[in-house]
């Protein structure tokens, strides 16, 4: 397969074709970093890379992979990216920041960990604004990021970077962080699929700048795809919970449930709707205290319950 069409495939495609053997990972990440070569000098989206790494990583894949194709990782040898914002093991982190200009994370944030955990590889960390403040991309240490379809127009922000590599067929997936448009506006913004999941859903573990407690829901990391079939896949592997899942119909012999998830120690479950869904009152399971760590009873509906809806 030529490398122009190896970039044009989704996600979900490429890491069925690398499963299965019909593509070389290998080939797959030199592809991407060939277009990245291409496109980046004028977009600006791509700020720090490990091309060497990637490729290395690569041919350890496609030396590993069995003659069948079960129990493999979801995304294996599937190229991405990661916003600035979100540290990666041994790469600089700046979040945009030029006070930050010189730092290098020591592990990566939980989300990426997920990510790498599914077979995926790092091509490198991608522009925001400073500190992620700005529904533009632009920064002191790269300058501004420019659309792909027309460089004098905005690319959004502030995972600007993202959403004008994905579009321009630098890297198939690639993650992401909202608080109040973040991904939203550059997916808008680029012609990109982009996904700010519910508060809790996906772990915000090591994303720079921190959020206070009492809004630490608004700000989510969510994937930044071309297929929406892609940001379904990134979801599951994301949040550790089957996307079917979300889509699956909670109302279940007459009563309704909702997901809770506890910011305190991490833990996530149903709980029993004792009425009306309007009303919003939720009996927590008879397990909950013993595996709950910070023994929280108190739900309320604005900080850790969260109605997904039923049919």
């Amino acid at each position: 397969m030529h490398s122009n069409e190896l970039i044009q495939l989704g996600a979900a495609d490429l890491a069925r074709l690398i499963r299965s053997r019909d593509v070389d990972p290998v080939d797959v990440v030199d592809a991407h970093i060939a277009q990245i070569d291409r496109v980046n000098p004028r977009i600006k989206a791509l700020v720090t890379v490990t091309f060497d790494r990637a490729r290395e990583e690569a041919r350890r894949i496609r030396d590993r992979i069995p003659d069948r194709t079960c129990d493999l990782p979801p995304l294996l040898g599937v190229p991405v990216t990661v916003k600035d914002a979100l540290p990666v093991d041994g790469l600089r982190f700046t979040a945009g920041s030029a006070f930050y200009r010189n730092n290098v994370a020591t592990k990566d944030a939980e989300a990426v960990r997920r990510i790498k955990e599914a077979g995926a590889i790092v091509l490198g960390k991608t522009s925001c604004s400073d500190m992620s403040a700005s529904a533009e991309t632009t920064n002191l240490i790269v300058g501004l990021t420019r659309n792909p379809w027309k460089l004098d127009h905005s690319a959004g922000g502030s995972s600007g970077g993202e959403a004008a590599l994905i579009a321009s067929c630098g890297s198939p997936l690639g993650l992401g962080a909202d608080f109040g448009g973040s991904i939203r506006i550059p997916a808008a913004f680029c012609g990109v699929v982009g996904l700010k999941p519910t508060g809790g859903r996906i772990a915000t573990d090591g994303h720079m700048p921190q959020t206070p407690d009492t809004v630490s829901e608004w700000n989510t990391v969510g994937p930044l795809a071309r297929r929406v079939q892609d940001v379904a896949l990134a979801l599951s592997v994301l949040s550790k919970t089957p996307t079917m899942d979300i889509f699956r119909s909670i109302y279940v012999r007459g009563r309704y449930s909702c997901h809770v998830f506890c910011h305190r120690c991490q833990l996530t479950g149903r709980l029993q709707l004792l009425s009306k869904p309007r009303e919003r009152r939720f009996e927590a399971p008879a397990w909950w205290d013993s595996v709950c760590r910070c023994r929280s009873r108190k739900l309320p509906w604005n900080r850790q319950a969260y109605y997904l809806g039923n049919t």
